[in-house]
């Protein structure tokens, strides 16, 4: 380890700057959930929490408390959905102003583990369980000032194999757009919450599509190998990773993650690169703390040793390991990693619609994903409306491949307030519709001579039907 770290090297920023912007990051986490939690898995939700534990107590039947390791087992009503959000939102709040940071570190990853755990769909993306996995090992990284260099060499780790997991599988295993360089010209108009950024990205020449794309393999696939070499070479990596960042969050919307991968990137700055640091962040008095530290150690170095198997499996299965890594998946704790490895060459969208008799349709306007021709890409991260990023997934496939959609269907029918205040805009806000169906279409974006023509920032054409009128029960 000394190798790598220089044992009189020190890292109080880094552990500053990487815990404040975790807790940053889990503030917008339980910020959001607290907005939506009720109209995803509330009592008259899209899927109710309380028939979600229904279905895991028949199927796994005692060892329902292991699989699903949640806080919700002792209530699934509205009252506790919300309540561990805003229990979340404290904890956060204590982790920003530097109070009993450890403890709300350690109480927010049990939170999030309890939505992550048991909130099938909405809540099943790849940054969800990366919150998980930093949010433990950010716990072990705060229990001693300044961090044990096994601490930090995890958190390079951990950031190593996510990056270059995300780059590897886009080029032995993702699409051939990507192989091809080919991915960014379809990426910017076909992702699931494009922003204006993306629009003009969209615009460029096919020259720059092809050295954009061989650019994010240079940075997720080479660059991540110089984390360990040099602290200079660290620092190159670090800046290399947070203009990636910076560049994907001026060109699509994509909650949370760039924060936390930004954070993730901090332990790679040392202080003595920064020499302003030591003004302060002075090195204080600390008692050792022998048992913690021997904990803390064991901790990392099982976590390092799991991380190390998990990325060699990436190349070649080993049954074992697969069979540990299985015993700890219920915890979120080492995950697999591979973001945008296909790409989408078409961008399809579900426009529902409703009416009273059956011939005049009115359309439910979302809030945040493309329906109206006129209506601007907007920004919406850090925040991430799941419904309307579940809707993108939904038009991948078809209704029956996506049953919560039935669902949602039901409570529009139902006019169910939590759900309703999901969407944009209730076209039958006094009264439930007798009908509601669902169109498919293929959205493109406008050229810019198009969008100066028409204002327009879309252009659609229609496919098929989703979902044929469903009457209402």
């Amino acid at each position: 380890m000394h190798t790598l770290i220089d044992p009189a090297t020190s890292y109080y920023f880094a552990q500053w700057a990487f815990i404040k912007l975790l807790g940053l990051t889990y503030l917008i986490a339980f910020g959001s959930l607290l907005l939506q939690v009720k109209g995803l898995y509330g009592s008259k939700g899209i899927i109710p929490l309380n028939e979600i534990f229904k279905g895991i107590r028949r199927n796994k039947a005692y060892t329902h408390f292991y699989y699903t390791p949640s806080l919700f087992w002792l209530s699934t009503s509205d009252w506790m959905l919300q309540g561990l959000a805003i229990v979340g939102i404290i904890a956060s709040i204590l982790v920003l102003c530097g109070v009993a940071v450890s403890l709300s570190l350690f109480i927010l990853f049990i939170l999030y583990l309890s939505y992550v755990s048991a909130c099938i769909y909405f809540l099943s993306f790849q940054w969800d369980t990366l919150l998980i996995e930093v949010g433990f090992i950010g716990f072990l990284y705060s229990l001693q000032t300044p961090p044990l260099p096994i601490a930090t060499f995890l958190l390079w780790l951990v950031l190593f194999r996510f990056i270059f997991s995300s780059g590897i599988v886009k080029f032995l295993m993702g699409s051939q757009e990507w192989r091809h360089l080919k991915a960014l010209e379809y990426h910017y108009e076909t992702q699931p919450l494009p922003n204006k950024g993306a629009y003009y990205a969209h615009q460029q020449a096919a020259w720059l599509v092809t050295f954009s794309t061989l650019m994010v393999f240079i940075i997720e696939i080479v660059v991540p190998f110089f984390i360990f070499i040099s602290a200079e070479m660290r620092l190159m990596a670090f800046a290399c990773l947070v203009i990636l960042q910076i560049v994907i969050m001026c060109t699509g919307n994509y909650a949370f993650f760039n924060l936390l991968t930004i954070a993730l990137c901090f332990p790679l700055i040392d202080d003595q690169q920064l020499p302003w640091s030591s003004t302060f962040f002075a090195p204080g008095t600390h008692s050792e703390q022998l048992v913690l530290s021997v904990v803390v150690s064991s901790t990392c170095m099982l976590c390092i040793v799991l991380n190390f198997f998990q990325f060699v499996s990436l190349f070649k299965p080993l049954p074992v390991v697969e069979r540990v890594l299985r015993f700890l998946a219920p915890f979120y704790i080492i995950n697999t990693y591979g973001l945008f490895s296909y790409m989408t060459t078409q961008r399809y969208e579900i426009e529902i619609e409703g009416s009273e008799d059956g011939e005049t349709w009115k359309t439910y306007e979302f809030r945040w994903k493309p329906g109206s021709l006129s209506k601007a890409p907007r920004q919406v991260a850090p925040y991430q409306p799941r419904l309307d990023w579940q809707m993108w997934f939904a038009s991948l496939g078809t209704a029956r491949q996506n049953p919560w959609f039935y669902r949602l269907i039901q409570r529009l029918l139902d006019n169910t307030p939590d759900v309703v205040n999901l969407l944009k805009t209730n076209p039958f806000p006094n009264q439930p519709p007798q009908y509601i169906r669902a169109l498919l279409y293929i959205y493109k974006f406008t050229t810019l001579k198009e969008k100066a023509e028409t204002g327009n920032w879309w252009k659609r054409e229609y496919l098929r039907v989703y979902l044929p009128p469903t009457l209402k029960e």
